[in-house]
């Protein structure tokens, strides 16, 4: 399971949750960097939308923006031209010939260069805010083994990965913003490569990568982008979660299904056929979450139970690790609001389970027990499973699932694990030492390392001779259900679509196992 923190990253896939780090979702709880071992709860990044001025760090002269506008400040066009393998100029920084076909930046005739992002300190920093239950175990070293293994049976269309590495201290206090400019400008100045295995901590990130000619992969983030991210970063693909906007879309059905609407008693935890149902909506005050709201809240209002104004609350997403301390107040007062307004049904659009570990805090020494509306971005079986939920809490909730090993339990999550997934583990385990079949935080976010890197090359070994951030954006949108994926049963990729979970599951707590079970079959999860 993934539960990292949403500060620098958040993971999703194979349910991971963190207060910490660049790679968390639920892996780990703080944040939504989702480098290449990032899946899990965690503390959110900023997501700001503000671009730089006049250019943005790290971007390459002659880097241009979508349309082929040249980047602010740059010159115009090409960058530097190589022929041959590029080795005798360095690490090609610019569209260039190798044996007469065009390839992008960071590929030669017998190598790759790679961005990969990692989190250090992330147990650290999920401890300091209470979550003591999960563990990240080792991303580098998870990375590192599958990079080996990769290389060691042929490496990526014939080339061998050279990982350009960068670490995200989830104890610093930099804002995020600080280190996004500092990953960009390792990845896109200190290095030239063709990809990022990396988030980032907000939207200057992709945008900055994009602007210097390279691509962005993402897994292990469980709940981020939404839809106008991905249209405006089209060169950014997200293996481990789907959309804001899918998920907002999606989640009012799964309620209505589950039975969510009927009345409830939040002194007495418990069904009541007298009590009026009255509900609260907790989001995040940030793009990914504002722009799709409309489409949850429409359809509550199509199952006939429409949201006062009042009782939608809006907290701020952490723009750095400190401001994480003003989370935990802000949702205490949520907590509050919602308990005074007479509020019994609570719906909470988590990232990475911060949501869900500080309002049911809240609300248990206040001996307030709402019936909560959840999907994966709550890890609330992860949470609970590491004790950081008391299960009092979680009596009658009910929600949206995509990923299994975040919302179940070990046992029960192993029926859906794919193939590779097993394999994956697997090999790691083997190269590393660890047990991560034991660790299932940590095995999210190791199992998200195997997933985004190897979406990178099906995509390249599937967009022909000539290897271009275009060519590898084509084949994937090619792919449809083609490609096989690590993390889900399925995953799914198109013009359209760049974020892959297909698959979803309605679920409910089971207080006797005090446990999540999936409640039906599975199904399609829509896109827009």
């Amino acid at each position: 399971m993934k539960l990292q923190r949403v500060s620098p990253a958040m993971a999703a896939t194979a349910a991971v949750m963190l207060l910490a780090g660049c790679g968390s979702t639920v892996q780990g709880l703080g944040n939504n960097n989702g480098g290449a071992g990032n899946q899990g709860l965690g503390i959110p990044t900023n997501g700001s939308s503000v671009a730089p001025t006049g250019g943005l760090p790290g971007a390459a002269p002659g880097a241009t923006v979508p349309g082929g506008a040249p980047v602010p400040g740059a010159t115009t066009g090409t960058g530097t031209q190589f022929t041959g393998d590029g080795s005798t100029g360095g690490q090609p920084t610019g569209t260039h010939l190798v044996n007469g076909v065009p390839q992008g930046v960071g590929i030669t005739a017998t190598k790759i260069y790679l961005g990969i992002g990692y989190e250090t300190n992330g147990d650290a920093a999920n401890a300091a805010f209470g979550a003591t239950g999960i563990s990240q175990g080792d991303p580098q070293a998870d990375a590192k083994a599958v990079v080996a293994d990769i290389n060691e049976h042929g490496g990526i269309a014939g080339r061998q990965i050279v990982p350009v590495w960068h670490a995200t201290n989830a104890a610093s206090n930099d804002t995020y913003a600080d280190m996004d400019q500092q990953a960009c400008a390792a990845y896109t100045q200190d290095a030239h490569v063709f990809a990022a295995m990396d988030k980032g901590l907000t939207d200057n990130f992709p945008a900055c990568m994009q602007h210097a000619g390279a691509m962005n992969f993402n897994s292990g983030t469980i709940l981020y982008p939404d839809q106008g991210l991905l249209q405006q970063f089209p060169y950014y693909f997200d293996a481990g979660t789907l959309t804001t906007d899918r998920v907002f879309q999606q989640l009012p059905r799964s309620l209505a299904t589950m039975g969510y609407y009927n009345g409830w008693d939040a002194n007495l935890r418990r069904a009541s056929s007298t009590a009026a149902t009255k509900i609260g909506v907790l989001s995040y005050d940030h793009p990914e979450w504002n722009r799709p709201l409309n489409r949850l809240l429409s359809g509550l209002a199509q199952q006939g139970h429409a949201v006062s104004p009042d009782d939608i609350i809006k907290v701020q997403w952490p723009n750095s690790t400190s401001d994480t301390r003003n989370l935990v107040t802000a949702v205490g007062n949520a907590e509050l609001k919602f308990r005074q307004d007479g509020v019994n049904h609570v719906i909470l659009l988590d990232a990475s389970g911060l949501q869900l570990l500080f309002f049911s805090r809240a609300a248990q020494g206040q001996h307030y027990f709402p019936r909560y509306g959840l999907d994966s971005g709550s890890g609330a079986q992860t949470l609970e499973s590491g004790k950081d939920v008391d299960p009092q809490q979680l009596n009658g909730a009910v929600g949206f699932s995509w990923s299994p090993e975040l919302d179940l339990t070990p046992s029960a999550a192993a029926k859906y694990e794919p193939a590779r997934m097993k394999a994956c583990l697997a090999m790691i385990d083997k190269r590393t030492g660890q047990s991560l079949e034991s660790q299932p935080n940590a095995a999210g976010i190791a199992v998200s390392a195997c997933d985004v890197m190897y979406l990178l090359k099906w995509g390249i070994e599937h967009a022909g001779p000539s290897i271009t951030r275009d060519t590898v954006r084509a084949a994937l949108e090619r792919a449809g259900a083609s490609y096989p994926a690590v993390e889900f049963l399925q995953e799914y990729y198109g013009p359209n679509r760049h974020d892959g979970a297909q698959v979803g599951w309605n679920f409910a707590w089971d207080s006797g196992c005090t446990c999540t079970k999936y409640v039906g079959s599975s199904f399609q999860i829509p896109s827009l």
